[in-house]
C-alpha cells in the first residue's frame, strides 16, 4: 500500500513547524468532480454543476474521433469508418458502441442497458443511443445527453 502524502501549505520548509491537518492518501482520494460539457459543441453546460466523472469520461469517448491525433489513437469512438449505406451498418454502429463502453463495463463502472441503432433515416447516415447505469453513482444516463 502506498504512504500517505501530505500537500503542505505554501512556504513550508522541512525545517518548519508543519503539522500537516489532512492527509490524502491513494485510498481516499479527494473527490473532484468533472466539467459539465456539451458533447455536441464542447461548450460547457454550467460552470456551477458538475458532472460524474465517470458520465464526462463516457461522453469523451463518444465524442472524441478515434485516431483523430496523435494522442487518441485508441481513444475515441470510430463511426466515422463505418460505411452507413450498407446492410451491415446498423450491426457495426452497435458493435462499435459496445466497444467504446467495454473498458467502463469491465472496470466496474457501468452497465450497458440497451443500445439502439437508426439507420433508416438516411441511406447513409447513423444514429446511436446508448443506456447505461453509472454504477458509481447508481444513476441512468443516455449518450447521447437526453436535452
Amino acid at each position: 500500500m502506498p504512504l500517505p502524502y501530505v500537500i503542505a501549505p505554501a512556504g513550508v520548509t522541512p525545517a518548519s513547524a508543519h503539522v500537516p491537518s489532512n492527509v490524502v492518501s491513494a485510498a481516499r482520494p479527494p473527490a473532484i468532480l468533472a466539467d459539465n460539457i456539451d458533447p455536441a459543441t464542447g461548450d460547457f453546460f454550467s460552470l456551477l454543476i458538475p458532472i460524474h466523472p465517470v458520465d464526462a469520461a463516457i461522453q469523451e469517448q463518444f465524442r472524441l474521433r478515434r485516431g483523430s491525433g496523435a494522442a487518441v489513437q485508441e481513444d475515441g469512438q470510430a463511426f466515422h469508418e463505418i460505411r452507413k449505406n450498407t446492410e451491415f451498418a446498423a450491426t457495426e454502429i452497435q458493435h462499435e458502441a459496445q466497444r467504446v463502453m467495454k473498458p467502463f463495463v469491465d472496470r466496474g463502472d457501468a452497465l450497458v442497458v440497451q443500445i439502439t441503432v437508426d439507420t433508416d433515416e438516411a441511406p447513409d447516415m447513423g444514429a446511436v443511443l446508448v443506456r447505461y447505469v453509472n454504477l458509481r453513482s447508481g444513476q441512468p444516463q443516455t449518450v447521447p445527453p437526453s436535452t
